[in-house]
């Protein structure tokens, strides 16, 4: 397992410490859009774009860090 943490970290070029950075942030944030979705969904007057608007922009943001790693995720 430590070694397949190696490989990823080495893949993405990035030490533990920052890619811990950014899949703790992103995964808060997703966690973040998915309350607001149910939020929603309990009550459709709130949070009426903030789901699809979040996740717009996490989905550019990944992008734009898999064109820069040039790493595509295969998890399996």
């Amino acid at each position: 397992m430590l070694k397949k943490c190696h490989t990823h970290l080495d893949s993405v070029h990035e030490n533990y410490l920052a890619h811990f950075t950014f899949a703790a942030w992103f995964g808060l944030r997703l966690i973040g859009a998915g309350v607001a979705s149910i939020l929603h969904a309990l009550c459709p007057a709130i949070f009426q774009s903030r789901t699809s608007s979040s996740l717009n922009k996490l989905y550019e943001e990944m992008q734009e860090r898999l064109q820069k790693t040039g790493h595509h995720h295969h998890h399996g």
